[in-house]
Parts: C-alpha cells; structure tokens; sequence
C-alpha cells in the first residue's frame, strides 16, 4: 500500500483539475449580466467559467463578445481566434468574428 500522504496530494490535484462538465452556471450568469448591460461583472464570470472548463469553446466566444461591446475589440479578436484555431467550425465564434471584422472595417475607413 502506498504513502497515504501521497495518495492524498494526488487526489487534491486531480480534484483541482479543470473539467469539462463544470462553469456552465457562471457561463448562464455571464450571458444574464450582458444582457442587463453590466460588462464587467459579465467579463468575470466569464473568464470564472473558462477557468473551470478550458475545454467549452463557448465560453472565450462569450467573453469575445462581451469584450467587443466594451470596446475592446483587439483582445477579442484575440479570443475568438483561440476558439477557431481549436474548433475551426464554430458557428457562434464564426459569426462574432465577421462582426469584429465589419467593425474593424469601420474603424479604419476614414469616410
């Protein structure tokens, strides 16, 4: 039988591992707080979700988005490339990047 002190710390660091099956609910709360307009409560809870669960491309969508309507729209396009780098067919992600492009766009045509 092993050092049960061992066996204790292995359990404690894969029970602090991230999972793919939790951070939906501060996803949930992410996308009430957007609605309501409260962006930065919703950025936290966003990057709270993607902290649990690396493994949701939902979640750095969510936060792309959220950071696109505080304007920062560098560090969301950064987001949403993760996400189709790993998961190139992402709908979501796919949609929220044409509108970081139109927006970029708009930016820089002085007319």
């Amino acid at each position: 039988m092993g050092n049960p002190k061992k066996i204790s710390i292995a359990l404690c660091e894969e029970a602090l591992r991230p999972s793919r099956y939790i951070g939906y609910e501060h996803d949930r709360m992410g996308c009430h707080l957007l609605e309501c307009e409260a962006y930065s409560l919703a950025e936290s809870e966003f990057r709270r979700a993607m902290w649990l669960n690396p493994y949701e491309p939902s979640f750095p969508a969510h936060l792309a988005w959220c950071l696109y309507k505080q304007g920062k729209i560098t560090e969301a396009q950064e987001w949403i490339d993760r996400v189709l780098t790993l998961k190139p067919d992402h709908e979501e992600a796919q949609h929220i990047r044409t509108i970081l492009q139109n927006k970029r766009k708009d930016m820089s045509d002085p007319t």
